[in-house]
C-alpha cells in the first residue's frame, strides 16, 4: 500500500495501482448486480450464490478494464513512450504515459487498441455465455426460461460480454481525452501537422460532447427520457457528473500540451539562478 491507493505490483514492468475511489465504484456495481440484475434473472439463487456471482462479475469487469489500459500501455512502450503506471479509479482506468506520442500514427495505434481490446473481450465473453443457451443470440432475445436455466458462469459471462462492448463504444465517443477523442486528434494532427492545433480542435469537440452530456442529464432529472441513458434523477445526475468530468479533463489535457509546447527547447539554465545568495550555517 502507499499514500495514493493500493499497489497491485508490476505487469510487464508497469506499476499497477488502485485508487481509493475504485473501492466505491466496485461496491456500487456489486450492489447493483446483487440487488437488481441477477435476482431478476435468477430469483432461485441463494443470497450467498447471488453475492458470489456479483462480486466475481465486478472483479472480472475491472480485470477487463485493466486489460484495456494494459493494451494502451504496451503499444505505447512499443512506440518508445515510457509508461509510469496504470491506475484503476472511479471512472475506470488510466495509463500514465509520460510523453505525448511522436506522430499521428503512433497516437492512433495507442488510442484505438484499448477499445479494440474491450470489444474483443466482449465478443468472447458473449459467445462463451451464449453457448449456455444452446444457441448464439442476444440475451434480450432469448426466452425467459432459457435465461432462468443458465448456470452461474454463463449468466456472469452474458453480463460481462455486453458491458465490455458498451465500454468499447463509450470510449470511442469523440470526446477528448477519451480514446475516441484521441483518435480524432490523430486525424486532425495528420491533416494540420500541428499537435497544438489538433489538440485545440479535439478539445472543442470534447467540450461540446461534455456539455451535451450535462444538458441531457439535466433533462433526465426533470423527467425526459434519453435513448440509451433512460430517465430519472439518479441517472441524470450521473450523466451530469460524467459530462463535468470530461469537460475538465479536456481543458486540462489541452493546457498540458500548451505548457509543453511553450517550454519545449528551453534549457533549465534559462529558468534557474546560478548565483543564489547563501549564508553561513
Amino acid at each position: 500500500m502507499f499514500k495514493g491507493g493500493i499497489e497491485l505490483g508490476r505487469i510487464f514492468g508497469i506499476r499497477t495501482t488502485i485508487d481509493w475511489s475504485w473501492l466505491l465504484i466496485f461496491f456500487l456495481i456489486t450492489w447493483n448486480l446483487a440487488s437488481g440484475v441477477f435476482p431478476s434473472i435468477r430469483p432461485d439463487w441463494s443470497p450467498a450464490l447471488n453475492w458470489l456471482v456479483s462480486i466475481s462479475a465486478s472483479l472480472l469487469f475491472f480485470l477487463s478494464v485493466l486489460a484495456h489500459e494494459l493494451a494502451h500501455s504496451l503499444v505505447a512502450v512499443a512506440q518508445g513512450l515510457p509508461v509510469r503506471q496504470i491506475t484503476l479509479h472511479f471512472f475506470g482506468g488510466v495509463s500514465n504515459i509520460e510523453r505525448e506520442p511522436t506522430s499521428p500514427r503512433s497516437e492512433f495505434y495507442i488510442s484505438i487498441v484499448g477499445p479494440l481490446t474491450s470489444l474483443v473481450l466482449g465478443v468472447i465473453f458473449f459467445l462463451l455465455g451464449s453457448s449456455g443457451l444452446g444457441r448464439f443470440s442476444l440475451p434480450s432475445q432469448a426466452p425467459g426460461p432459457n435465461l432462468e436455466q443458465l448456470d452461474p458462469i454463463s449468466t456472469l459471462l452474458l453480463w460481462l460480454g455486453p458491458i465490455n462492448i458498451i465500454l468499447a463504444i463509450f470510449n470511442m465517443v469523440p470526446g477528448f481525452p477519451l480514446d475516441g477523442g484521441r483518435v480524432l486528434r490523430s486525424i486532425f494532427w495528420s491533416i494540420t501537422n500541428d499537435l497544438r492545433k489538433a489538440t485545440r480542435w479535439a478539445t472543442w469537440v470534447g467540450q461540446a460532447i461534455a456539455w451535451l452530456f450535462i444538458l441531457a442529464g439535466i433533462s433526465m432529472v426533470f423527467g425526459a427520457r434519453i435513448p440509451f441513458f433512460g430517465t430519472g434523477a439518479f441517472s441524470g445526475l450521473w450523466l451530469i457528473f460524467i459530462g463535468w468530468f470530461l469537460n475538465n479533463a479536456a481543458v486540462q489535457a489541452y493546457q498540458q500540451v500548451v505548457v509543453k509546447d511553450i517550454l519545449e527547447g528551453i534549457p533549465v539554465s534559462r529558468l534557474m539562478r546560478p548565483d543564489t545568495p547563501t549564508v553561513p550555517a
